[in-house]
């Protein structure tokens, strides 16, 4: 349900980052499988590219133990590293959540704080440095 609602509407996103299926080979395998064919192959109808919707998530509420997610942002490198979705890495990480936040329409607002001015401006210049 959630894939189908991003990929019909504008402004609906999917964050992942507690599910556990990434943290174990046999789970990452999986989970590449069915993330590299629901990007490969959108059903007709689709509006928007789900590769354009799906971000990382780092603020989960943490349901096992910490030590069991020490290396979760490891195991979804290692996802975003495989050949299939290795040209969604820089948006599922970033690009995808500054579009989510509207950030290109913000980055002169002097209302936010020069730090989050200077981020935006570090993406910018390691994204057009990557393309």
């Amino acid at each position: 349900m959630v894939f189908e609602l991003c990929v019909t509407y504008e402004n609906v996103y999917c964050e992942f980052g507690a599910l556990d299926e990434p943290l174990t080979p046999r789970g990452r395998d999986r989970f590449t499988a069915l993330l590299s064919e629901l990007i490969q192959h959108p059903p007709i109808g689709a509006t928007y590219d789900f590769a354009s919707k799906a971000c990382y998530g780092s603020d989960w509420f943490m349901p096992s133990a910490a030590a069991d997610r020490k290396d979760a942002l490891a195991s979804w490198r290692t996802v975003f590293a495989s050949a299939p979705l290795l040209p969604f890495h820089r948006a599922f990480f970033a690009g995808n959540a500054s579009d989510y936040l509207n950030a290109n329409m913000r980055r002169g607002d002097a209302r936010l704080p020069n730090s989050v001015r200077s981020s935006l401006a570090q993406f910018d210049e390691s994204t057009s440095a990557s393309m």
